[in-house]
Protein backbone atom coordinates (compact mmCIF):
# COMPACT_ATOMS: atom_id res chain seq x y z
CA UNK A 1 0.00 0.00 0.00
CA UNK A 2 1.70 3.24 -0.92
CA UNK A 3 2.00 6.23 1.75
CA UNK A 4 0.07 9.20 -0.15
CA UNK A 5 2.09 11.51 1.60
CA UNK A 6 5.68 10.21 1.45
CA UNK A 7 5.12 9.19 -2.27
CA UNK A 8 4.64 13.25 -2.57
CA UNK A 9 7.63 14.43 -0.69
CA UNK A 10 9.38 11.78 -2.55
CA UNK A 11 8.86 11.98 -5.72
CA UNK A 12 10.73 14.42 -7.51
CA UNK A 13 8.44 15.28 -10.94
CA UNK A 14 5.80 16.39 -8.33
CA UNK A 15 5.27 20.00 -8.03
CA UNK A 16 5.20 20.50 -4.56
CA UNK A 17 5.27 23.47 -1.54
CA UNK A 18 5.43 22.45 2.04
CA UNK A 19 4.73 25.54 4.91
CA UNK A 20 4.93 23.83 8.25
CA UNK A 21 2.48 21.27 8.37
CA UNK A 22 1.01 21.71 5.27
CA UNK A 23 1.43 20.57 1.68
CA UNK A 24 0.08 21.36 -1.23
CA UNK A 25 0.94 19.33 -4.44
CA UNK A 26 0.17 19.29 -8.68
CA UNK A 27 -0.15 15.64 -9.52
CA UNK A 28 0.12 14.39 -12.73
CA UNK A 29 -1.02 10.97 -13.22
CA UNK A 30 2.67 8.90 -13.14
CA UNK A 31 0.95 5.48 -12.05
CA UNK A 32 0.62 3.27 -14.72
CA UNK A 33 -1.52 0.62 -12.46
CA UNK A 34 -5.42 -0.01 -13.35
CA UNK A 35 -6.10 0.34 -9.66
CA UNK A 36 -3.76 1.92 -6.85
CA UNK A 37 -3.89 0.87 -2.90
CA UNK A 38 -2.66 3.73 -0.90
CA UNK A 39 -3.39 5.74 2.66
CA UNK A 40 -2.87 8.86 4.02
CA UNK A 41 -2.09 9.69 7.93
CA UNK A 42 -3.83 13.58 6.73
CA UNK A 43 -6.88 14.55 5.71
CA UNK A 44 -6.71 15.82 2.22
CA UNK A 45 -8.42 17.65 -0.64
CA UNK A 46 -8.04 17.08 -4.15
CA UNK A 47 -9.27 19.47 -7.12
CA UNK A 48 -8.88 17.72 -10.57
CA UNK A 49 -7.72 20.06 -13.68
CA UNK A 50 -7.49 17.45 -16.38
CA UNK A 51 -8.90 14.01 -16.83
CA UNK A 52 -10.58 11.57 -14.56
CA UNK A 53 -10.03 9.58 -11.09
CA UNK A 54 -12.47 7.37 -8.96
CA UNK A 55 -11.54 6.75 -5.15
CA UNK A 56 -13.16 3.64 -3.45
CA UNK A 57 -13.14 4.12 0.58
CA UNK A 58 -14.96 2.46 2.76
CA UNK A 59 -17.80 5.06 2.81
CA UNK A 60 -18.43 4.60 -0.90
CA UNK A 61 -17.31 5.41 -4.74
CA UNK A 62 -16.20 8.86 -5.36
CA UNK A 63 -15.62 10.16 -8.85
CA UNK A 64 -13.98 13.03 -10.20
CA UNK A 65 -13.90 15.01 -13.64
CA UNK A 66 -12.34 18.52 -14.23
CA UNK A 67 -13.60 20.89 -12.13
CA UNK A 68 -14.48 18.69 -9.28
CA UNK A 69 -13.07 18.76 -5.88
CA UNK A 70 -13.44 15.52 -3.37
CA UNK A 71 -12.22 16.05 0.63
CA UNK A 72 -11.19 12.57 2.05
CA UNK A 73 -10.09 11.62 6.12
CA UNK A 74 -7.08 10.06 6.37
CA UNK A 75 -6.97 6.40 5.89
CA UNK A 76 -7.46 4.08 3.20
CA UNK A 77 -8.38 3.95 -0.66
CA UNK A 78 -8.31 2.57 -3.62
CA UNK A 79 -7.66 4.79 -6.74
CA UNK A 80 -9.05 4.09 -10.11
CA UNK A 81 -7.19 5.03 -13.04
CA UNK A 82 -8.87 6.26 -15.91
CA UNK A 83 -6.07 6.22 -18.41
CA UNK A 84 -7.73 7.47 -21.74
CA UNK A 85 -6.76 10.78 -21.20
CA UNK A 86 -4.27 12.72 -19.08
CA UNK A 87 -4.97 13.34 -15.50
CA UNK A 88 -3.67 16.49 -13.17
CA UNK A 89 -4.98 17.33 -9.88
CA UNK A 90 -4.24 19.64 -6.75
CA UNK A 91 -4.05 18.23 -3.75
CA UNK A 92 -3.93 19.69 -0.31
CA UNK A 93 -3.03 17.84 2.94
CA UNK A 94 -4.30 19.58 6.06
CA UNK A 95 -2.95 19.08 9.02
CA UNK A 96 -4.90 17.63 12.02
CA UNK A 97 -4.28 20.79 14.55
CA UNK A 98 -5.54 22.91 11.64
CA UNK A 99 -9.38 20.87 11.65
CA UNK A 100 -8.92 20.35 15.42
CA UNK A 101 -9.10 24.20 15.79
CA UNK A 102 -11.60 25.17 13.33
CA UNK A 103 -14.14 22.39 14.75
CA UNK A 104 -13.52 23.73 18.07
CA UNK A 105 -14.02 26.90 17.19
CA UNK A 106 -16.82 26.18 14.86
CA UNK A 107 -18.66 23.89 17.92
CA UNK A 108 -18.27 26.88 20.02
CA UNK A 109 -20.24 29.21 17.77
CA UNK A 110 -23.54 27.34 17.15
CA UNK A 111 -26.27 25.88 19.38
CA UNK A 112 -27.69 22.40 19.04
CA UNK A 113 -30.40 21.65 18.79
CA UNK A 114 -32.46 18.83 17.82
CA UNK A 115 -31.55 18.68 14.27
CA UNK A 116 -30.09 15.39 13.52
CA UNK A 117 -26.19 15.70 12.38
CA UNK A 118 -25.00 13.69 9.84
CA UNK A 119 -22.72 10.36 9.57
CA UNK A 120 -19.43 11.24 9.44
CA UNK A 121 -18.01 9.96 6.20
CA UNK A 122 -14.33 9.01 5.07
CA UNK A 123 -15.12 11.27 1.59
CA UNK A 124 -17.26 14.31 0.19
CA UNK A 125 -17.91 15.76 -3.11
CA UNK A 126 -17.74 19.11 -4.46
CA UNK A 127 -18.32 21.29 -7.28
CA UNK A 128 -16.28 24.69 -7.74
CA UNK A 129 -18.91 25.49 -10.32
CA UNK A 130 -21.67 25.69 -8.13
Amino acid sequence: MLNLIEAVRSNPSINRLEIGDFLFAEFTCGIADKKAALWAHRDYLVHVLTGKKTWHTTDGVFAANPGESLFFKKGAAIVEQHLEMDFCLLMFFIPDDLVRARAQAHCRSIVLGETPRAAAVSGTHGDSDR
